[in-house]
């Protein structure tokens, strides 16, 4: 992931390489990248609902997020079971959560950084 200064600059260029598109080829950048770009601000509501892995499925992380909201709906029943192995899990994930959550913007910010230019170098091979 990019820092700051250097997705702030990444952003810069890539905002004057789509200026600098006619309209036709800014709609095929915009409609290749459409799929992975995300609001940062829409991503950091979703985080609210951390537990659940909501965030996750916005940023089309189907994986992590079924994986999520599965063990958080597990929790209950293996804490009246006694079997403390899912708490465990629990605080392992959390801990690879929480520097999601802190930089989530820069994350999504950066994913739809990389999805431009991904869609700008489609748009060359054309």
């Amino acid at each position: 992931m990019l820092t700051e200064a250097l997705l702030f600059d990444e952003e810069q260029k890539l905002e004057r390489k789509l200026a600098e598109l006619t309209e036709a080829q800014r709609s095929f950048v915009e409609t290749a990248a459409s799929e992975v770009v995300r609001d940062p601000q829409e991503f950091t509501k979703r985080q609210v609902l951390f537990f659940f892995g909501w965030h996750h499925f916005y940023a089309n992380n189907w994986l992590r997020g079924s994986l999520l909201l599965a063990l958080f709906l597990y929790l209950p029943f293996a804490y009246i079971d006694g079997v403390l192995w899912p708490i465990a899990l629990l605080l392992l994930v959390w801990a690879t959560e929480i520097p999601l959550m802190i930089n989530g913007r820069r994350y999504i910010r950066d994913r739809n950084a990389t999805a431009l230019r991904s869609a700008l170098g489609k748009l060359k091979k054309r």
